[in-house]
């Protein structure tokens, strides 16, 4: 009898793949190895840059932007503003912005220019920072665009 009750609709066993030699038996999806040889490559070089990229870890075992946000309230930035500063920072060095950017975002001096930016002139630190956020570090603040 089969699942519905009535003879003659037998369950068919599952029919099983065949799997290439030395391929995973995993379903997890495509196999490395049976991706086209440039998305290999280009997978391969882009897990390369990656693992040469700094620990986005302080010695300490903190994210840069955690520690940079301490940092700045000791240093007397208000939380706000500290609270902007941090999600600049973890945007630009998660997503990568290019270098410039990233630079602009603390990455050469861990953030001591922003806190000396956010100390002193907080209106442009934040108009500056909000634009960096609002195009995705594509373009820093032109003097025109300032306050």
């Amino acid at each position: 009898m089969g699942i519905s009750g009535s003879p003659g609709s037998a369950a068919k066993p599952a029919r099983r793949r065949k799997r290439k030699s030395g391929a995973s038996p995993h379903p997890s999806g495509p196999l490395l190895s049976e991706w086209p040889s440039a998305m290999t490559d280009a997978v391969v070089a882009d897990a390369a840059r990656v693992s040469a990229l700094p620990s986005l870890k302080t010695s300490s075992g903190e994210r840069p932007w955690e520690a940079w946000h301490q940092l700045a309230l000791v240093e007397g930035v208000g939380e706000e503003l500290a609270a902007l500063g941090r999600e600049v920072m973890r945007e630009a060095l998660v997503c990568r912005w290019r270098e410039e950017m990233r630079i602009a975002c603390g990455s050469l001096d861990e953030g001591r220019g922003m806190i000396e930016l956010a100390r002193n002139h907080p209106e442009h630190a934040e108009q500056m920072w909000s634009h960096l956020l609002e195009t995705n570090g594509e373009t820093l603040l032109t003097s025109d665009d300032a306050v």
